[in-house]
């Protein structure tokens, strides 16, 4: 036999894994978490629908998920997502989690969006509680100000914490940091007149960050895992998108049919910052004050 023929035997073989939406009672199907950490949190919505149509139901998802994941409502089995893990796992079907809005049809009005479809335990949340040791007259808020350094978008994405300075002339908010890569040592020698509580060095993966979410009133975030995390928890997040959108946050609206409780705050120069920080300046304003009647 060729090797083009052995191919192609390889090729049929993973087209016949392959789930396209029908019943599969009394099989194992492998819900693949392909992508990113922010498509993993958001496209989780889809796995009680999955489980609504057959069997058992395994998801192989990035370590950092793995305990924020552990109770998911429709998962039967949890797979950390590697080669390694991947080739002890035995399935019958298999199907990447992106695909999953196109196998259910997926429209503006049929988004899974009902949330929070993603829980913390509350002995967890009350840890956190007891670390944050933020004044009751204060308004919590975290910040997330960078995207993933290592490649276009995510840079594109990044506003800096310097650009955030103008939120610290607010009185009566505390600030604390969820950013948890290179950017996030930009909280231990914050910009003039700016100040941050950093407790990101206990944060061991996303059960943490969830955690750590619960115990806050506000997330303002740059379009990361981070603002994708608190939309699924149901916690009022304000989301910074740079001037070129994807196409999950469509265009020239200021809310998002994904996530309820979350606010778009647009660009409108490429690169350019300053708008963005201006109006959620305001609109923090206007919070507190709000919240002080």
């Amino acid at each position: 036999m060729s090797e083009n023929q052995v191919e192609a035997l390889r090729q049929l073989s993973r087209e016949k894994m392959c789930w396209h939406g029908e019943n599969f009672s009394g099989k194992r199907l492998l819900v693949q978490c392909e992508q990113g950490l922010e498509d993993s949190l958001q496209f989780c919505c889809y796995l009680p629908l999955v489980k609504a149509r057959g069997g058992i139901v395994q998801l192989s998802v990035q370590q950092p998920l793995l305990r924020l994941f552990a109770n998911f409502p429709g998962v039967d089995e949890l797979i950390e997502h590697t080669a390694a893990a991947f080739d002890q796992t035995q399935f019958d079907l298999t199907v990447p989690m992106m695909s999953l809005p196109y196998i259910f049809g997926t429209t503006l009005h049929t988004i899974p969006a009902s949330v929070p479809y993603l829980t913390v335990e509350q002995r967890s949340i009350d840890t956190w509680h007891n670390k944050i040791n933020c004044p009751g007259s204060h308004l919590r808020v975290g910040l997330a100000w960078g995207g993933n350094q290592a490649n276009i978008p995510g840079q594109s994405r990044t506003c800096g914490l310097n650009a955030m300075v103008p939120l610290a002339r607010i009185p009566g908010v505390t600030f604390y940091s969820l950013q948890k890569d290179v950017t996030a040592n930009a909280a231990n020698t914050p910009p003039p007149g700016m100040r941050i509580v950093d407790l990101t060095a206990e944060i061991a993966d996303f059960a943490d960050t969830a955690a750590l979410i619960m115990n806050l009133d506000l997330v303002v975030a740059v379009d990361t895992a981070v603002a994708h995390l608190a939309g699924a928890l149901g916690k009022t997040v304000w989301t910074l998108l740079p001037a070129a959108g994807e196409w999950r946050w469509l265009l020239a609206r200021n809310d998002t049919l994904w996530y309820p409780t979350m606010r778009l705050f647009r660009q409108t120069t490429p690169d350019d910052w300053t708008d963005v920080i201006a109006a959620v300046e305001q609109e923090l304003r206007a919070l507190l004050s709000a919240t002080a009647k």
